[in-house]
């Protein structure tokens, strides 16, 4: 694999490891917020969309959740600890190391 696609593997797992294992509840309150938004967008999208030239109808549910999941998570995203780049390093070589 490429050094990029290594790096982006290890910060996706960061970030799941962040949304879904160290902070649970934004994530599932993101994700009710998310289903909350998109029922409030079908109900209101016909008027927004004719008040303001929004096309909010091309949007799915799993976008909405997407937009909670980040809302109720972007506190832990812009102060997350980092890691030393030794650990990191090793990450990504114990990782290269297995696919060989």
């Amino acid at each position: 694999m490429n050094s990029w696609q290594d790096n982006l593997t290890a910060i996706l797992r960061t970030v799941t490891g962040v949304m879904l294992l160290k902070n649970p509840l934004d994530t599932a309150m993101g994700v009710l917020f998310g289903v909350i938004l998109q029922g409030l967008a079908t109900v209101f999208g016909p008027f927004i969309e004719r008040v303001t030239n929004l096309r909010i109808s091309v949007l799915n549910f799993l976008h909405y959740i997407a937009l909670g999941m980040f809302a109720f998570n972007i506190k832990n995203f812009a102060y997350r600890h980092k890691a030393p780049p030794e650990i990191l390093a090793e990450e990504i070589s114990n990782k290269s190391s297995r696919l060989a």
